[in-house]
């Protein structure tokens, strides 16, 4: 056989095995890309929400209740809606039963509890719903969803409740703690 013949031929097939492996790193890159950014669209849309549930509930802080049509009011709910709205299509299942459930509770006021046992439930629902946009948004976390991790975020809600707490709810955190490497927690 010609050597030149071979030259060209073992040139020819380097070109096309190239182009292969190109192509499908590429195809395996645009696909991480893409993973990549909606993770962080979906990042966007858990702050959002957050923002606008506490952005609505700050207008009652301070004892001042707004009318119900006043342009702040009007303004914050419907950024609360269009946030928990958005929800739907881009949060996984996961994500999307805990905000649902803690919008039912929280923003619908669909139960029968009241007092210390609304605050409770609240609560777990809050920490529920955090931790599973945690576990979508990073990576990795520390946080999974036990009774033991959920209580630990329940007791640092940015929320203030009633000053009757049960001896557990008063009992020191860390003695608590999920993450035993942090004393307070992960750092």
């Amino acid at each position: 056989m010609d050597p030149a013949i071979i030259g060209a031929g073992s040139a020819a097939l380097g070109i096309v095995l190239t182009a292969y492996f190109t192509l499908r790193s590429y195809r395996r890159q645009k696909n991480i890309d893409r993973d990549i950014e909606l993770r962080d669209l979906r990042m966007k849309a858990y702050d959002r929400y957050l923002k606008a549930y506490r952005g609505n509930t700050s207008l009652y802080d301070f004892g001042h209740v707004p009318a119900t049509d006043s342009p702040v009011n009007t303004k914050a709910v419907n950024e609360y809606w269009l946030a928990y709205s958005n929800l739907f299509q881009i949060a996984p299942d996961p994500v999307l039963r805990a905000v649902t459930d803690f919008h039912k509770l929280a923003w619908m006021e669909d139960t029968d509890l009241k007092g210390e046992d609304n605050d409770r439930e609240f609560k777990r629902f809050y920490a529920k719903m955090i931790i599973e946009m945690r576990r979508d948004a990073f990576d990795k976390t520390e946080f999974e969803t036990t009774e033991l991790n959920q209580k630990f975020v329940e007791e640092r809600l940015p929320f203030a409740f009633s000053s009757k707490q049960s001896e557990e709810d008063r009992q020191a955190p860390g003695e608590r703690n999920p993450i035993p490497e942090h004393p307070e927690g992960r750092h």
